[in-house]
């Protein structure tokens, strides 16, 4: 069949994941990345707990995973609901950076990836 860019940019994306992973093309082995969903942060409607504490929850839940051998680990802010479509504020940006630099910390050289939702990563 025809090869489109689409199918291009496909097979570049899934060979950047099997460099990160280190695997080759032919192995079958499934990878489990762990989610460590943050609680809510500053600026959100529910947002209870300090920002110390959202990171020691966050770090303590990376530990878990390093602990269990997880291939790796993404950091999402999934209780800041309502999400906001496209752009955060700056609360949400430093809130994660200081989350996934401590979580990173944590897991040394376990590959880490982030999700700002909704689609704010972009």
């Amino acid at each position: 069949g025809m090869v489109t860019a689409t199918h291009v940019v496909n097979e570049l994306r899934m060979e950047n994941f099997r460099k990160l992973f280190g695997l080759v093309k032919s192995t079958k082995r499934v990878i489990v990345i762990g989610m460590v969903h943050v609680n809510a942060l500053p600026g959100t409607p529910k947002y209870s707990m300090s920002i110390d504490e959202i990171v020691e929850k966050a770090c303590k839940e990376a530990q878990i995973y390093k602990r269990h051998k997880l291939d790796g680990v993404l950091v999402e802010n999934m209780h800041d609901v309502p999400y906001l479509r496209g752009s955060v504020g700056p609360e949400i940006v430093s809130g994660m950076t200081r989350i996934c630099s401590e979580v990173k910390n944590e897991i040394g050289s376990m590959p880490m990836g982030v999700q700002i939702l909704a689609a704010a990563n972009k």
